[in-house]
């Protein structure tokens, strides 16, 4: 059984103009590349798609507000016509998360010593 859980929390006015903004990239660049706006049409490839060029366009966080965009609407989907974007979107890491992990990738043994 899928529901929706969000927080009982409002959404404080700064995040939901966030989330607007990245609607609103997202949906010119459906327009713009010839894709459906009915994200149940849309398969993970499509995504991908998006979250390259979003790489390659745009400042480096914009891809995590892209992602949580794509988390959002999946999370969603039950109340969408069509049953909403239904793709595999990557877990959720903090900033602390993502610098512990590149650190733990430097860590080499000393050898030779």
């Amino acid at each position: 059984m899928r529901g929706i859980y969000r927080s009982n929390q409002p959404y404080k006015m700064k995040s939901i103009n966030h989330a607007l903004a990245e609607m609103r990239y997202l949906a010119r660049w459906a327009t713009k590349n010839g894709y459906t706006h009915d994200l149940s049409q849309w398969n993970d490839d499509t995504c991908k798609t998006y979250l390259d060029t979003i790489r390659d366009t745009r400042a480096i966080s914009a891809k995590r507000s892209a992602e949580d965009l794509f988390r959002h609407l999946v999370n969603f989907g039950a109340l969408m016509e069509g049953g909403g974007l239904r793709t595999t979107v990557a877990p959720f890491k903090s900033a602390q998360s993502t610098v512990r992990s590149k650190l733990r990738s430097f860590r080499q043994p000393l050898s030779g010593l």
